[in-house]
């Protein structure tokens, strides 16, 4: 083992210098903490920058332990790459998806040596850092943990990096001057370095893996070390809104340890509290330093105790399940290029071209249906070896591999699968889209000012939805007029419903409404396939230009689509987004947590009203409000986006007897034929296609019927 120095770790350098006396044993160390759900933008980057440290002498790793949990994304595949190279890589993979501290468990059961290594896997150690780290635990007493310095790489100086940046300058000299002064019970989680054998796993469902370890520490008598040398670039959130969701998550997770070891973790306002003239005295001089100056100290303020206010409301109405708490969206180093929809590993050319048809004809078969064999072309993707390039082609090609398809009356259609009747679902959709003419010319006509984009989407919008369907709407408004524009179009179809069929009622569905802000960040980011598909298949009913703009933001389709995007013209100019006019913003930001709250409590009382109706847990949904957006999520969502990567679910849990291919099965209309031609691209936001649900009260036909997220 390693030579202990005053009871602490030694680096190895004290080995006994007369010549020919024994050499100490190199210090091992296990490397991991790398726990990753869709993390396949930035895991390789963190893996490679521990791979690349510069260890002192007499130190070496045993292995770099990375566990992957539920992913349906290439996070898998990359870490796969980095192992076949690198004989220290070890991965783990987690069918589901357990929260960080089960990923943690498993990597503290594997580990080996004298310390471990944590890294989270949006973040990248910069060089030297380790090192830092073993300088920093040098004769501490065991059980020890030796944090690192987080510091924001992203670029730009916009309101949300330079909050990011004011709080981790901040949370800076809070550890140092906690460490100096031999108090706190909190450590940061994004680089650290923990003892072993001492420290030997973590409880289940711990939110905050930092939090935990400092108050354990404490407990114990252990000691907490800070390496400002071992910077650690960290993602940050993508916006305010998403940073206020992040530190809700956080306060449930400060709730736990405080429940746990009867002491919170320390935090500024907890220090400000204990020693009010030192706090002080801390955030002036951090403040004093910032580009922002008081006036971010303030934003930052604000948006704590918007964070404060709605852990309080979780812990009212009994708080969620963290580990499943939906992941927030961060800025980090510049993604990487996507590619065209590739299955779990990298396959040749024809094996990809039969992944994606497999894939998609599997959510047609879900719903009954098939795909056109022109739709179908425009869905393949491209490379060295070019696939069927037109209908007459692809049916050769088609006609070799039975075991793929069955083609009949221009339509390809999963094997076993016979041919629908389309003509009344084409009929129906007519209907359904003269049904949703009349809402924007009647129900909502005189808030269309407020409007940006109103599009029709799910199975309407594929031209074939089945009876009982709901008319599925999709809308962009204007910056600082959504929480104005909610109830009044719920208001306004609550008097005016839309006629379907035979003169009954339909039930529109509003499950995805974002402000011009939120919609150009949820359309510029690159996603999946199934977003593309959809994204790409709505059908604008206002805002025709305007959508085009949003999709135009949107290159990176042509990655995983590129048959099927239409890039945008060199140099032409997207149309301008004018925010609402100043009164009526203020109104907005007043009727946001009202109008937002009703929302949650309607959902959640149609949740409940699913489950006594014998409704299985992962078709319920999560109602998500934020300032620019209100969408719908549901963990059901999951099995139409492995069906179509050809991987199995990670989040679905097995079907219930007799529902097997029923087209009831999943949440979304996704890949349904669609009547007439393809005139350009169309389509909505992500993810689509989600348990519908009204805002008036009666869940309508239960949490199998489709809306759109």
């Amino acid at each position: 083992m390693n030579p202990v120095r005053a009871q602490g770790l030694s680096l190895g350098e004290g080995a006994p210098s007369d010549q020919g006396a024994p050499r100490a044993p190199p210090l091992r160390l296990s490397a991991g903490g790398i726990v990753a759900h869709n993390e396949e933008r930035t895991v390789e980057r963190a893996i490679r920058s521990l791979l690349t440290q510069a260890l002192p002498d007499g130190t070496e790793w045993t292995h770099l332990w990375v566990v992957a949990s539920g992913c349906t994304d290439q996070t898998v595949a990359r870490v796969e790459a980095i192992e076949r190279t690198h004989p220290l890589v070890r991965l783990v993979v987690e069918p589901d998806r357990g929260g960080k501290s089960r990923a943690l468990d498993a990597i503290f059961r594997r580990a080996e040596g004298s310390g471990l290594v944590l890294l989270n896997a949006d973040a990248t150690a910069e060089p030297g850092s380790v090192a830092a780290l073993l300088r920093a635990a040098e004769g501490r007493r065991r059980p020890f943990a030796v944090m690192g310095r987080p510091v924001v790489a992203a670029p730009g100086d916009d309101t949300t990096v330079r909050l990011m940046r004011l709080q981790w300058e901040l949370h800076h000299e809070l550890h140092r001057e906690l460490i100096d002064r031999g108090v706190g019970n909190h450590v940061s989680d994004e680089l650290l370095l923990v003892s072993l054998p001492e420290l030997r796993g973590i409880p289940a469902g711990i939110v905050n893996d930092g939090a935990y370890f400092g108050a354990w520490l404490t407990a114990v008598g252990g000691e907490i070390g800070y390496a400002p040398a071992a910077r650690v670039r960290v993602a940050i959130p993508s916006r305010i809104g998403e940073h206020v969701r992040q530190r809700r998550r956080i306060r449930a997770g400060h709730r736990q340890v405080a429940s746990a070891f009867g002491r919170s973790p320390t935090t500024l306002p907890s220090y400000a509290r204990e020693d009010p003239a030192a706090a002080l005295s801390l955030v002036a001089r951090t403040v004093r330093d910032h580009p922002g100056g008081w006036t971010d100290f303030g934003l930052l303020g604000a948006a704590e105790i918007g964070a404060a206010l709605s852990a309080a409301w979780d812990r009212f109405r009994g708080a969620p399940d963290p580990v499943g708490w939906r992941r927030v969206e961060t800025l980090a180093a510049p993604p990487v290029e996507p590619r065209a929809s590739p299955p779990p590993r990298d396959l040749p050319e024809s094996a990809r071209i039969e992944a994606r048809v497999r894939g998609v004809l599997a959510v047609a078969a879900r719903f009954g249906t098939g795909v056109p064999l022109d739709e179908l072309v425009r869905l393949l993707p491209v490379g060295p070896e070019v696939g069927p390039r037109n209908v007459p082609d692809l049916q050769r090609w088609l006609s070799v591999r039975p075991r793929l398809a069955r083609v009949e009356s221009g339509c390809a259609f999963a094997p076993g699968l016979g041919a629908p009747t389309g003509t009344a679902r084409r009929e129906r959709g007519a209907q359904y889209r003269e049904a949703a003419r009349t809402v924007v010319e009647r129900a909502w006509a005189r808030w269309l000012p407020l409007v940006e984009v109103i599009a029709l989407t799910g199975s309407a919008a594929y031209g074939e939805p089945e009876a009982g369907d709901d008319l599925d709407l999709f809308v962009v408004v204007r910056r600082g007029a959504l929480w104005i524009f909610l109830p009044l179009a719920f208001l306004s179809l609550r008097l005016h419903p839309p006629r379907g069929p035979d003169g009954q009622r339909l039930e529109p569905c509003l499950n995805t409404a974002l402000d011009t802000a939120a919609a150009g960040r949820e359309f510029g980011r690159p996603k999946d396939l199934l977003f593309a598909r959809e994204a790409l298949a709505l059908e604008p009913l206002v805002g025709r230009d305007r959508y085009r703009a949003l999709l135009d933001r949107a290159e990176w389709m042509h990655g995983v689509l590129p048959r099927l995007y239409v890039r945008p013209e060199p140099g032409s100019a997207a149309p301008r987004a004018v925010p609402a006019p100043l009164a009526l913003r203020i109104a907005n930001l007043l009727l946001y947590p009202l109008v937002a709250a009703y929302l949650q409590m309607r959902g959640l009382a149609q949740n409940r009203a699913s489950l006594r109706a014998g409704a299985p847990v992962d078709a319920l949904f999560r109602t998500i409000t934020e300032p620019g957006r209100m969408t719908l999520s549901s963990r059901k969502f999951d099995r139409i986006r492995s069906l179509l990567e050809g991987t199995p679910s990670s989040a679905a849990p097995p079907e219930r007897a007799g529902d097997a291919g029923t087209p009831k099965d999943l949440p979304g209309e996704a890949f349904r034929p669609r009547a007439g031609d393809a005139t350009g691209p169309r389509g909505p936001t992500a993810p689509l296609n989600e348990p519908a649900w009204s805002p008036w009260g009666r869940p309508r036909g239960g949490p199998d019927e489709a809306g759109l997220e």
